[in-house]
């Protein structure tokens, strides 16, 4: 029996991964039938496997088609209102009506479901017949995709293959095809196909006949029955092997507030037990300033504090930094008055803490120049003075031009230190003190030589941009290749020749001028730059073979795998000698030190472009014996800067006289 002429409203709803199609062609069957029927196409993009995953995405998705179907009735107030669902589109379907408030007035009519991505003990009890007249499931026993959602996709499920448990009936009924999951619209080679729809879906929805329904599947053996069962009841096992790594992280997260906590605790305790012996005059005079150390460092707060030091040698500062990076506080190096200021002037109110050194042979402004100037520009920066030695009248000199210390040792400076922190300062709420935690001083902090070798580069970057690369420079120097007829020989340092490309005479020249400036010594034996040869491991020429690069000392500076990727490691020692014996002993990549290595990346032609790569700065293998120059031929025919390059006049070379 036909429906009568009135308003017919039916709302189709696609799944994930489609576009839906289907919708369209379900139209067409059904609009020669019945004019009177309206066609609404709830549409929401491509919605993937990935947002599928996630509970809340579903639910925003559930949330939007509820206000959707709300207001199509409350538009419309249709005598008939039919829902088609197929895959995802069930689940926005059965979970949009079950969130339904009682005293609304939304009934549906026919709801078919085809594909379902619903668990099979989905209660529809409380929806048929109050709120839905009849349910047909359409499963498809072949459908492999309801796989992923059963055992992946947590609160899903497949009763798109297996159906819904439950009472079936006239207002209920589960229909088993064998097909997979697009089956209900495609043909077995995925073309469009509209005979299911048209024989058991059509019908449905234009008359009010009994459902007819059917169940093509075989007969299942004990062993699939059991199959089945597990599969239906994977839930629980699905719940927890998805919410374990959350239930794993939170344990160790918990584990490491305790041990935190426990360990301040710990530390706590021994400074009380500190301050009762001081109080019973049980404590040694000398221990009584580390006790009152102790105290202020237990009492500065979590935030990280950066602390601006000044030293043309950053170096001598390491062993203090990393004990003072233990009590959250970051370094930014500047190595001379100029650089400090820059920094103070580009960052206001970054630092906490300025500490300097006294004497700067290199820098003019040395001793109070900083101080000074910063008393000039009303700075409240608590400024300490660390020294190697100091008078008393020097102590009282820097207390009245504005410093709050002048120490030496490192208790003294921790305890200098963490008085200018004061425990009342900002604290730091649990995101932010997890943000620290992960990040570290990455935001402009020192933590060793090797950051310190970045600091001390940084002002050579400039022009790098045009700097060629692999093939681009073998391009460059093309006319060079293993052309020994092309090469020159130039003097390098005092006892050594190298054979080069011409056009890049004047670069060596200037890197001869650097090593020498800073007393490098440079052994001919284990010194070499023209050899035609391929690469290491490789196919294409080393750049060897054109006559623009340079191994130095490769015994002290060897090649080394680094996978991790590393920085590379400068020794501390303050001779070439012994700097030498920590590459031996595995302490340190290279004997060059990192002023050294700084000033060589600083030269530049007269465009200010950088003219040598270092092996050192390479990621996955270091050779810090190699320099090449990176710049064609044309771009050195300008001539390097003499500005950018370090000098010293008992050793000049000729270019540079």
């Amino acid at each position: 029996m036909s429906i009568s002429k009135q308003t017919h409203i039916v709302i189709t709803v696609y799944g994930i991964r489609t576009f839906g199609q289907w919708q369209r062609r379900l139209e067409r069957l059904l609009s020669p039938s019945d004019a009177r029927v309206s066609f609404y196409h709830f549409e929401y993009g491509y919605f993937s496997m990935i947002a599928f995953f996630f509970p809340f995405t579903r639910w925003i998705m559930v949330r939007r088609f509820r206000r959707e179907l709300r207001s199509i009735v409350a538009r419309t107030q249709p005598t008939r209102l039919d829902l088609v669902g197929h895959s995802f589109g069930t689940h926005l379907i059965a979970w949009a009506l079950r969130g339904l408030d009682a005293n609304e007035h939304i009934h549906v009519h026919t709801l078919i479901l085809a594909g379902s991505v619903l668990r099979s003990d989905f209660y529809w009890a409380d929806l048929v017949p109050s709120r839905v007249s009849r349910v047909i499931n359409d499963a498809g026993a072949k459908d492999v995709v309801l796989l992923a959602s059963q055992f992946l996709v947590l609160f899903t499920g497949m009763a798109g293959r297996t159906g819904f448990v439950g009472m079936n009936g006239p207002d209920f009924s589960n229909r088993y095809s064998m097909f997979g999951h697009s089956g209900y619209f495609q043909d077995p080679q995925g073309r469009p196909n509209d005979a299911y729809m048209e024989k058991h879906c059509v019908p449905l929805i234009l008359y009010e006949d009994k459902v007819e329904t059917f169940d093509k599947r075989d007969t299942p053996t004990p062993w699939r029955g059991f199959v089945i069962w597990i599969t239906n009841n994977f839930e629980p096992i699905k719940l927890v092997v998805v919410t374990t790594p959350f239930v794993a992280g939170l344990i160790w997260v918990t584990a490491l507030y305790v041990e935190t906590n426990a360990t301040k605790e710990r530390m706590a305790a021994v400074i009380d037990l500190g301050e009762a012996m001081k109080q019973r005059n049980n404590l040694p005079e000398e221990a009584k300033p580390l006790l009152a150390t102790l105290q202020q460092a237990l009492a500065i707060p979590l935030a990280k504090k950066t602390v601006l030091w000044v030293d043309d040698n950053p170096t001598n500062n390491l062993l203090e930094k990393r004990a003072l990076e233990m009590f959250g506080l970051c370094f930014v190096q500047a190595k001379s008055t100029n650089d400090a200021l820059r920094l103070l002037n580009a960052n206001p109110g970054k630092f906490s803490v300025v500490i300097s050194d006294f004497h700067r042979p290199q820098d003019s402004k040395s001793g109070y120049g900083l101080l000074d100037e910063m008393k000039k520009r009303n700075s409240q920066i608590p400024f300490i003075f660390y020294a190697f030695s100091f008078t008393e009248d020097q102590v009282l000199e820097a207390k009245a031009r504005g410093a709050q210390a002048e120490v030496r040792g490192a208790i003294d400076l921790w305890a200098e230190t963490f008085a200018a922190i004061h425990p009342d300062s900002t604290s730091v709420g649990r995101l932010e003190l997890i943000t620290q935690q992960v990040l570290g001083c990455a935001q402009g902090g020192t933590n060793d030589l090797r950051s310190a070798h970045r600091i001390a580069t940084s002002d050579s970057t400039a022009g790098t941009s045009n700097m060629l690369q692999g093939s681009q420079l073998r391009r460059a120097w093309a006319d060079f290749e293993c052309n020994v007829k092309e090469m020159t020989i130039v003097p390098f340092g005092h006892v050594d020749k190298i054979r080069i490309a011409p056009p890049s005479a004047e670069a060596f020249e200037a890197l001869a001028s650097v090593m020498l400036h800073h007393g490098y010594e440079i052994r001919s034996s284990e010194t070499d730059s023209y050899f035609c040869r391929t690469i290491s491991g490789g196919s294409h020429r080393s750049v060897h073979s054109y006559g623009i690069a340079l191994d130095v000392n490769w015994n002290t500076n060897p090649r080394k795998t680094t996978p991790d990727r590393r920085m590379v490691r400068f020794s501390s020692k303050p001779t070439q000698d012994g700097r030498a014996e920590d590459v031996r002993s595995g302490h340190a990549d290279t004997d060059f030190t990192p002023t050294l290595i700084a000033d060589v990346l600083k030269i530049a032609t007269k465009k200010g472009q950088r003219t040598f790569r270092w092996g050192g700065d390479y990621s996955a293998i270091k050779k810090a014996s190699h320099f090449e120059v990176a710049l064609s031929p044309q771009e050195l025919e300008i001539g390097i800067d003499p500005a950018t390059v370090v000098k010293n006049a008992s050793v000049l070379l000729p270019s540079w006289q």
